[in-house]
């Protein structure tokens, strides 16, 4: 069984983050994408990848976004 890399990209719903998120998805990573903007929704969507609204400025949001790519991703 291939297992595809998965990557968690913060900052991701526009500017470097969202393009580090379409050249990982390119490249065919998983994706797990925190934002604090909504627009991080519609980007995961057009990637196959699972968004969460939140900051890497609070630990509970960093917690969260590790434990959405251990549950989606194993």
């Amino acid at each position: 069984m291939d297992e595809k890399p998965v990557a968690i990209v913060t900052a991701s719903s526009r500017g470097i983050g969202a393009a580090c998120a379409r050249e990982l998805a390119r490249r065919g990573y998983e994706l797990v994408l925190l934002a604090r903007s909504e627009e991080v929704e519609a980007l995961a969507g057009s990637l196959a990848g699972v968004a969460v609204r939140g900051s890497v400025a609070s630990p509970d949001d960093l917690a969260r976004t590790v434990a959405t790519a251990e549950e989606r991703f194993g």
